[in-house]
């Protein structure tokens, strides 16, 4: 296998003008470029890449841990982040922690091992502490989606108050009365935050946020929003005091999955039950009726949020100042909820 020294001696100059000018880190003459180059091709020399990884301490690769690679809007953002490292010239490294803290935390230890330049995390709830210590090793983090109080690192989050606010309010506007919720178990700033522009709203309008009912899913996904939906209709039937007309299921899965389930029993969407979800999946658009939601592109949320990860890579010297950036997203009215608008 050819060297840097067999491409010196083949070219004509010294070993070090050959790797300061294949690293870009100088230029040549025409020349000499045409030299070393014709040397390469010739030699067929290959760049031992983990040599230089150690020289610049760089090894041109980003790590991504997302929560659920099987969540269509997680494999949107995936292949945001993925576009934007390639046309920067940088590979991903693509973990699914499922939810999990301790594979999450097993991931990020790997990553770490590996040596990536940085790490876009959408974590599942790991402590700041824990990953304070990550980054006070040198590793640069961007945190997308879900707030981690207490961490010095960059993050990317959505207004899901103000989207859960647009959809509830919305939903009032259309004379529901009883709008039951379908959440999410656990500790995740995503649930608690929609939860919270929903009852927002409700007590804009003058409604007792805890009278409406109330389901919780073991997580984001098209089967739990379905058993949510059940237990909903099976409590409606049985009391009077847990009806409802309208539902908002925290994400377009398990909003889907809550459609599906309305129509499993013979009922109708919207005419009996509206129902509204939140990220502006495509799939809303494939089931019927339609479904209306709070749309954020999660391909260019994932663009974005390597963009802003390559940003801090980039910034010379520590920065104590770390940054906030929110995504604001759009009401997508469409016929689940009863009144069309595209």
């Amino acid at each position: 296998m050819a060297t840097i020294r067999d491409i010196a001696e083949a070219s004509g100059v010294s070993p070090a003008t050959v790797s300061r000018y294949l690293n870009g880190r100088i230029k040549v003459r025409d020349e000499t470029r045409r030299r070393i180059d014709e040397a390469v091709r010739e030699l067929d020399y290959r760049p031992n890449y983990l040599a230089r990884s150690l020289v610049l301490k760089e090894t041109k690769t980003l790590g991504v841990v997302i929560p659920d690679i099987l969540n269509p809007f997680f494999a949107g953002f995936a292949r945001g982040t993925e576009d934007e490292a390639w046309e920067s010239g940088l590979s991903v490294i693509l973990c699914n922690s499922d939810n999990r803290r301790d594979k999450e935390q097993a991931y990020l230890k790997w990553l770490e091992y590996k040596q990536v330049d940085g790490i876009v995390l959408v974590s599942t709830g790991l402590s700041s502490g824990h990953l304070q210590e990550i980054l006070a090793r040198g590793i640069r983090m961007l945190v997308a989606g879900r707030r981690i109080e207490g961490l010095a690192a960059d993050r990317l989050v959505i207004d899901n108050l103000k989207g859960a606010r647009e959809l509830t309010r919305h939903l009032l506007g259309l004379g529901h009365t009883r709008i039951a919720v379908i959440k999410v178990a656990g500790h995740v700033s995503t649930t608690h935050e929609r939860i919270k522009g929903y009852e927002q709203a409700l007590a804009e309008a003058g409604q007792e946020a805890a009278v409406a009912p109330r389901a919780t899913a073991r997580e984001f996904r098209y089967e739990d929003g379905y058993a949510a939906m059940e237990e909903l209709l099976s409590r409606r039937r049985g009391s009077g005091r847990e009806a409802f007309t309208a539902v908002f299921a925290l994400n377009d899965l398990m909003a889907i999955g809550a459609v599906n389930a309305i129509q499993s029993q013979g009922l109708t969407v919207p005419d009996d039950i509206a129902v509204v979800g939140f990220d502006g999946l495509r799939w809303g658009t494939w089931i019927r009726p339609r479904l209306t939601t709070y749309s954020v592109s999660p391909y260019n949320y994932g663009r974005r949020s390597c963009r802003m990860l390559l940003r801090r890579i980039g910034a010379s010297g520590e920065n104590s100042s770390y940054v906030e950036e929110v995504i604001r997203g759009k009401l997508i009215v469409r016929e689940s909820c009863g009144a069309r608008r595209d």
